[in-house]
């Protein structure tokens, strides 16, 4: 059994580690967007992707290690609080998730986009320009340019509105109430279907890649 807790590793448990960043590198660049290796800032892009990918791993891993389960999870209505101990760990780790999951599909849109060579529309300030690379701009720039499909559009603002909700101010439930387990699955299941499409892997190359992901 991998193990990331250090009294079963010394108990003789085998050691877990994440994928490699280096084999999430060799992956992504058989994207098209991803192709040009002399690109530091496309080749960064691929090395931040990685680690937010190996973040959802380390969170896949503590739930099995902490054997958190969405059924010990009671959300009271009219208190708008849950009611087992476990369930603000458990709300923690659906949150960074779903943060996760928004960041790595934000920064693909921003690369499809550079790919393309579409430049975002600026800001005039006394200043000087400002970019506004914000997701949802970005999302309309792709969708406008048909850069991905209308179905693969609908997936990434799936995720976008799910990671909106990181927003702490002018919400309907309280920060610790807008995340649920149901909907980090949701995040990741929508991020799974656009990987499998634009990496055009099969089945058992997602399962070798990203078995944490539902």
């Amino acid at each position: 059994m991998e193990t990331i807790c250090k009294k079963c590793i010394e108990q003789g448990g085998k050691r877990w580690n994440p994928t490699k960043t280096k084999e999430y590198q060799k992956l992504f660049l058989n994207l098209p967007w991803f192709s040009n290796i002399n690109d530091e800032k496309s080749n960064n892009t691929i090395l931040n992707i990685a680690g937010q990918l190996q973040l959802i791993e380390f969170i896949h891993e503590l739930h099995k290690e902490c054997e958190l389960s969405p059924e010990d999870i009671f959300y009271n209505e009219e208190t708008g609080e849950n009611n087992d101990h476990d369930s603000e760990i458990e709300s923690i780790l659906i949150k960074v998730e779903v943060c996760a999951t928004g960041a790595i599909i934000e920064a693909i849109c921003y690369i499809i986009l550079r790919y393309n060579n579409i430049d975002f529309h600026k800001t005039y300030t006394k200043n000087g320009n400002v970019d506004n690379t914000n997701f949802a701009s970005m999302l309309n720039l792709i969708e406008n340019n048909k850069l991905i499909s209308k179905d693969e559009i609908k997936l990434c603002k799936d995720i976008k509105d799910l990671r909106n909700r990181i927003h702490l101010f002018d919400q309907t439930v309280t920060d610790i109430g807008a995340f649920s387990r149901d909907e980090a699955d949701l995040a990741t299941s929508c991020l799974y279907r656009l990987l499998q499409r634009w990496l055009n892997a099969s089945n058992d190359t997602m399962q070798a890649y990203f078995p944490f992901i539902p």
